[in-house]
């Protein structure tokens, strides 16, 4: 007896151990619901998750930062910031809660005080029993567990639900769209010469043919230049100044002044040119062409003529992809002229992978090989080309390239680079690069080198440039000998106002030797105008000793029309004697042209698809009081004959999308959204076809014999929570063990039973979902069977 005594106290205390650490209940209306995370008891005070409460209820939660807006199913809205007391409705405080709104467990919870304010309900906490009672306005009456099958509860009437009088939100687009652009500069320029110049720069941003360009003119000395260029989507024209890639294909840039014709046909890509090399006599024409990829095989062939010398070279090039970042290449090519002929050719491979790319080949140009351009640098020559780059970190760089070239007639040629990149942290860099070059010209061996050297640091507003190079040229057999130093420090500083102070000094060795040191200051006169004043002094020491100083002043101001105005003038004083002022106009004016608006118009249709073949029928009815929305705006809204026109919709492709809170009940819409391409001063016709909607009803009950079906006499299961698979929405069965989702499309839809919200004593059986397939209208009923655990009772 003693030990069934003990046996019962170690239950009892257990039992009552286990009560203290249940979990919070909540009960809604009668019924039991499952929260997730569960309310927390902190301080006395009770929290209970928003987002849940805000599902059950019909709420819809806007979260911004730290401020949380609720809006009921009526359209109230309230506002709860995080760490406050207070419920705002608009600008007034509503309520002030017993504690402030927290997240906990990630969600935001809210105290007991809080709910019945943002739902309208009477929320009673019994600390005693653990238990949150949340009693609603709008109580539903019992429900008698009906037999199969299930009725529905009654449709709400169709139509729009009142709402505010519609206001848009969508404002038509009636700017002028900008169909070309550009800039027009002109300079004047007294002193010891009179210098005129003019530019001009445009471009045009409308139609099937695009037209760009630049051109620049002085009139002293007399010159000028510049690009203009056509293009369409088949081909491109370019009058002026451009670059060819050429001889044998990607040894060097030739640059031409003529023109160059580009298009594309039938599986290759076709450039005809014909020009002259700026500063020269010497003209070029030829064409190139490209042809498709074939699997991993690239073919490209081009011929070119000098009529000078009657010159022509033709050559080819083939490429293989081996693998991916390796591929290697073949070029070929035979020329003739007035001086003789001969072929070249070169091989090599180009590997790229990682932080790493290089570039191995062979050239050999025969000596009567005809010398067009820049090709003389390697005619009557042959050896190996070598390219390499490595990065490896994010702040370092290395490239360098070496041609070690030999010949019989034009002597050999040895060119090694190097370049390096250093960039530590954002505002420090340093490039280093250095060049040698040995070359032959005219019969006689020359040797030049090159270095040059820059760190920049950029801290706040200030900023430093440190740069030095060196130039030295030698003829080998002649002992001529010339060196060029440079070293230059910048010290930059940026007022509050935005505009720059500078101090520059310089050092020259040289055949011109010289030092000097400059300022600079810039002073903002007003909101767009400035006084920019500078200052030089420099010495110089070779070929002859004598000082100069430049001091000069520009001021800077846009003007009404939107020109921008620059006014400059200084003076030079130079030791040696004379002094020359100068004044120096510059005006410049952007140009716009205007077309008419690039806008379209959206006709929307709304009717009910009864039948759901997807075509509008005579007998189908429209849908008025249907919000749409384009690009997330409120655009329009339906009239009787569900039909809507925005007007004003700019050209390209837009999001037309159905406000579903406007859809009559009973109706869904299984494409509420679409995108449609609008095309200028046309209309674009957009339809939206509702569906009856579908609903299904679960029934939750006790599967006393487990044959799948409800029988008379096995009782529903209240409080059991069920879900629609990869949605938000849930539903808890009420006292009939009713769980209802309505406003459904048709499809194939997946419910789950939450086994936390399954009654002790109950388990779910298998898996605890269950498949259902409705059609437009239909209204299914799926039963949801648990079966019971026996209970075993000891006396």
């Amino acid at each position: 007896m003693r030990a069934l005594v003990f046996a019962g106290a170690l239950i009892f205390a257990a039992a009552s151990s286990a009560a203290a650490a249940a979990p919070v209940r909540v009960v809604v209306d009668d019924t039991p619901l499952a929260l997730s995370p569960a309310p927390v008891v902190q301080d006395g005070f009770v929290f209970l998750p928003l987002r849940p409460l805000a599902q059950h209820f019909q709420a819809t939660l806007i979260v911004d930062r730290l401020a949380i807006e609720v809006r009921t199913a009526d359209g109230t809205s309230h506002l709860l910031r995080l760490g406050r007391l207070e419920i705002w409705s608009g600008d007034l405080v509503e309520a002030v809660m017993e504690a402030p709104t927290q997240v906990m467990q990630g969600t935001t919870m809210v105290p007991r005080g809080g709910v019945d304010v943002l739902f309208g309900t009477l929320t009673v906490w019994n600390p005693l029993e653990g238990l949150v009672t949340i009693t609603s306005a709008r109580t539903p009456s019992p429900v008698e567990a009906p037999r199969r099958p299930v009725t529905l509860p009654a449709a709400r009437p169709a139509g729009p639900p009142a709402a505010a009088p519609f206001v848009p939100e969508f404002r038509p687009a009636p700017e002028r769209l900008v169909v070309a652009s550009g800039y027009v500069a002109a300079g004047l320029s007294l002193g010891a010469e009179t210098t005129g110049t003019g530019r001009i720069q445009f471009r045009t941003h409308a139609g099937p043919e695009r037209l760009e360009g630049s051109l620049a003119l002085a009139a002293t000395p007399a010159s000028g230049g510049g690009t203009i260029t056509r293009r369409t989507a088949a081909d491109a024209l370019t009058v002026g100044g451009f670059t060819l890639h050429d001889s044998p294909l990607t040894l060097y840039e030739q640059g031409l002044l003529g023109l160059l014709y580009e298009t594309r046909t039938r599986g290759a890509a076709v450039r005809f040119f014909g020009g002259s090399i700026p500063a020269t006599s010497r003209h070029f024409y030829g064409a190139t062409v490209a042809l498709q990829p074939t699997g991993t095989w690239l073919l490209q062939g081009a011929s070119v003529y000098d009529p000078a010398t009657g010159a022509l070279v033709v050559k080819a090039r083939g490429s293989k992809l081996l693998r991916e970042g390796t591929a290697v290449f073949a070029e070929s090519a035979w020329g003739a002229s007035s001086m003789g002929s001969g072929a070249a050719w070169r091989l090599g491979v180009e590997v790229a992978g990682g932080r790493t790319s290089a570039a191995v080949s062979y050239l050999s140009l025969a000596d009567g090989f005809p010398a067009m351009g820049a090709s003389a640098l390697f005619a009557g020559r042959h050896g190996p080309l070598l390219s390499l780059s490595y990065q490896p970190s994010a702040s370092w760089t290395f490239s360098g390239s070496a041609a070690l070239l030999r010949g019989a007639v034009g002597g050999d040629r040895y060119v090694a680079g190097a370049l390096v990149q250093y960039r530590p942290v954002p505002g420090v860099g340093l490039v280093g690069e250095g060049r040698f070059v040995e070359d032959t010209v005219g019969g006689v061996p020359t040797r030049s080198t090159f270095g040059q050297l820059a760190l920049t640091v950029t801290r706040g507003p200030w900023g430093v440039v440190l740069a030095g190079s060196s130039t030295a040229d030698a003829g080998i057999l002649t002992g001529t000998a010339a060196r060029t130093t440079v070293a230059t420090a910048r010290l930059g500083y940026t007022l509050r106002t935005g505009l720059p102070v500078w101090f520059e000094l310089s050092r020259r060795d040289g055949d011109t030797a010289a030092w000097g040191y400059g300022l600079g200051w810039t002073f903002r006169l007003g909101s767009r105008t400035h006084l920019s004043a500078q200052f030089w002094h420099r010495v110089y020491t070779a070929p002859a000793a004598y000082t100069d100083n430049t001091i000069g002043l520009t001021y800077t101001t846009p003007l009404a029309n939107g020109a921008d105005l620059a006014v400059g003038g200084g003076v030079r004083y130079a030791a040696t004697g004379g002094t020359a002022p100068y004044v120096s106009l510059q005006y410049g004016v952007p140009l716009f042209a205007y077309g008419p608006p690039q806008t379209g118009r959206l006709d929307a249709t709304v009717y009910v698809d009864r039948n759901a073949n997807g075509a509008r029928d005579p007998e189908e009815r429209s849908v008025a009081g249907i919000v749409l929305r384009v690009d997330g705006r409120r655009a329009a809204v339906t009239d009787e004959a569900g039909a809507a026109t925005v007007e004003g919709v700019r050209a390209g492709e837009v999001t037309v999308e159905m406000d579903d809170r406007t859809l009559p009940a009973g109706l869904v819409a299984p494409q509420p959204a679409q995108r449609v391409q609008v095309v200028s001063g046309q209309t674009r016709d957009v339809v939206f076809a509702l569906l009856p909607a579908a609903t299904v009803v679960g029934v939750v009950f006790h599967d006393e014999n487990g044959n799948g079906r409800r029988e008379a006499g096995e009782r529903p299961l209240p409080g059991v929570v069920v879900r629609l698979a990869d949605s938000e929405v849930f539903r808890t069965a009420d006292g009939a063990g009713l769980v209802l989702f309505d406003h459904l499309a048709p499809g194939r839809y997946l419910l789950l039973i939450d086994a936390r919200s399954v009654p002790l004593g109950y388990r779910i059986r298998g898996e605890g979902t269950f498949v259902v397939t409705v059609q437009t209208g239909q209204d299914v009923t799926v039963e949801i069977p648990l079966d019971g655990r026996p209970i075993i009772r000891t006396f």
